[in-house]
């Protein structure tokens, strides 16, 4: 007998190499060892766990003894999951406001371009900015035009896009 494979039946002059998901790593083995939860075994006659490899960020697996990948579950719109090796899907985590991600298992969640803002967690698309307002990259929330300065243009980035009030009128906060 050689590690990587097993034998569970007595008197027999074979052994069966380890099937893909397990692993065996001594002689005269009866049963392979599953590899853990968070990753994959490839190889079929698999001698050590060293040919485990861990799911990818943006991906977990709860799977014991995973064959493939392709068992490695994407996180949902919404959420990104930034470790290798997850095992469970409580590792994909809400993108915080001021992101987004409307893709499948990613590993970080976009921040909100310039003009535009996301207010709440877990968010697919971000919000054009709304008029009176300027919305900086990652904005969370709208910020008001300074007093002495207006808009009624949306997705404005920036407080100097903001248009001066010209003299004798005046505008409020996020006019």
């Amino acid at each position: 007998m050689r590690s990587g494979s097993f034998q569970a039946e007595t008197a027999r002059l074979q052994c069966n190499p380890c099937p893909a998901g397990t692993f065996s790593p001594t002689k005269g083995s009866t049963a392979c060892q599953s590899c853990p939860a968070g990753g994959f075994c490839e190889d079929v006659g698999a001698s050590s766990a060293s040919v485990f490899k861990l799911c990818p960020p943006g991906t977990w697996s709860n799977t014991i003894g995973l064959a493939s990948s392709e068992g490695c579950r994407l996180c949902g719109e919404g959420t990104y999951q930034p470790i290798t090796g997850a095992n469970s899907s409580s590792f994909c985590l809400a993108c915080p406001a001021g992101t987004a991600s409307a893709a499948l298992g990613v590993q970080f969640c976009s921040r909100c371009p310039g003009g535009s803002y996301q207010n709440v967690t877990g968010g697919t698309a971000c919000f054009p900015c709304t008029a009176g307002s300027y919305c900086p990259e990652g904005a969370a929330a709208p910020l008001p035009c300074i007093q002495g300065t207006y808009s009624d243009a949306t997705e404005l980035s920036s407080p100097t896009q903001c248009t001066q009030a010209v003299p004798g009128f005046y505008a409020t906060t996020g006019s």
